[in-house]
């Protein structure tokens, strides 16, 4: 997940200072997820759906196309804050109810997949 995060970056070809400022993040934090030293959020993924159309079964799995839609919102830094609290988890849910029962499955599959990968690579 961390390599198609960076390449959603470099497809936008912003530097990571600028990126980590549409995903509402510093860009140390930033670059930790780049590198693979800390997952990132709900948020931040949410976040990565919303603002660029990216698929979060692509961005999680690695499986179908890195976008969902071909307009991307590039104009990160001049938006206004926005609260992704309750909203948040209303879209989530919302995004989630789009796809059928057994792509669910198979993403929670893939889900599980990648945490047995991190966890083997920590160690």
């Amino acid at each position: 997940m961390f390599s198609r995060i960076k390449k959603i970056r470099s497809d936008l070809g912003l530097i990571q200072e600028v990126f980590a400022k549409g995903l509402e993040m510093k860009q140390d934090n930033y670059a930790k997820i780049e590198t693979g030293k800390v997952k990132p959020t709900l948020k931040t993924l949410i976040i990565l759906h919303n603002k660029y159309g990216i698929n979060l079964n692509w961005l999680i799995c690695g499986s179908g196309k890195m976008k969902l839609t071909e307009s991307v919102n590039t104009n990160v830094v001049n938006e206004p804050p926005s609260d992704y609290g309750l909203k948040a988890a209303y879209e989530a849910q919302k995004e989630l109810l789009k796809y059928k029962d057994e792509e669910i499955a198979r993403l929670k599959e893939c889900c599980k997949m990648v945490e047995v990968k991190d966890k083997a690579n920590n160690h």
